[in-house]
């Protein structure tokens, strides 16, 4: 006689039992454990989708607030709002591609919960609110990329990539893993795009007038360098290309 099939269930779904018991009631339930039992190479799926992505989400919206108050006194304390310089289409066209792909996976999101009668991921959402006003304060106050956002889209990316494993390992056993699998993919790749364009910086196709254009070669590259060209030293690019020019011209 075969086994009976084991029915996992999401820990915060409405067919579920209350989310503190998550599956340990269940036989050879994972229950809060961060490694799975049933599965190899695997965490669990309440560890996956009640801690480790509600912790991320949560962490970034309060760093970004933090930023969003930060961006906002140092404009204060300088009387200078870059935004003024910003007024290029391709910069609004940036800024507004990036707002709109947050504003698509919230209502993907709400869409989805309705449809698989699933919560509605409420961390998830605040944390792109979060970073939409980050974007937009950005934009207006900042002179690089915002760093908050270059740091948590590719860790909270790749856990949506570990949890969407997950629900494709379950897709027979968790009514809802059906669900959290297209939230996953869809979110990752809203975010990537958000991602991409947010490593363009905030000035992207701004129209500088000649005296900032001046400025702008008086100040090190390293000001307006974001996270990933300091850890990369993609910042000495511009001295290289001088270095280069200077050498090529003595030699002739």
């Amino acid at each position: 006689m075969a086994p009976p099939t084991r029915v996992l269930h999401h820990p915060l779904s409405y067919h579920a039992p209350p989310f503190w018991t998550c599956n340990d009631q269940e036989p050879g339930g994972d229950g809060w454990s961060p490694v799975s039992q049933t599965r190899p190479f695997d965490l669990g799926i309440c560890f996956e989708r009640a801690r480790v992505l509600p912790a991320l989400q949560l962490a970034f919206v309060i760093l970004a607030s933090a930023s969003v108050f930060h961006l906002r006194r140092q404009a204060r304390q300088s009387e200078n709002v870059a935004a003024g310089t910003r007024t290029s289409t391709l910069t609004r066209l940036a800024l507004w591609a990036k707002i709109a792909a947050l504003l698509v996976s919230i209502i993907v999101a709400t869409a989805l919960a309705l449809i698989y009668k699933l919560p509605i991921d409420a961390t998830l959402v605040l944390s792109h609110v979060a970073s939409a006003i980050l974007i937009y304060a950005n934009t207006k106050y900042g002179s690089t990329s915002s760093t908050p956002v270059l740091l948590f889209y590719p860790l909270h990316i790749l856990a949506l990539g570990v949890s969407a494993r997950t629900d494709s390992l379950v897709l027979n056993l968790d009514p809802g893993a059906r669900g959290f699998l297209v939230l996953h993919a869809a979110t990752a790749f809203l975010e990537l795009t958000v991602l991409l364009v947010e490593c363009l910086g905030p000035d992207v196709g701004a129209h500088l007038s000649k005296d900032e254009k001046e400025a702008r070669k008086r100040t090190s590259p390293l000001a307006t360098a974001n996270i990933y060209s300091i850890w990369s030293f993609g910042w000495l690019t511009p001295f290289m290309k001088v270095r280069a020019q200077l050498h090529a011209r003595d030699n002739h």
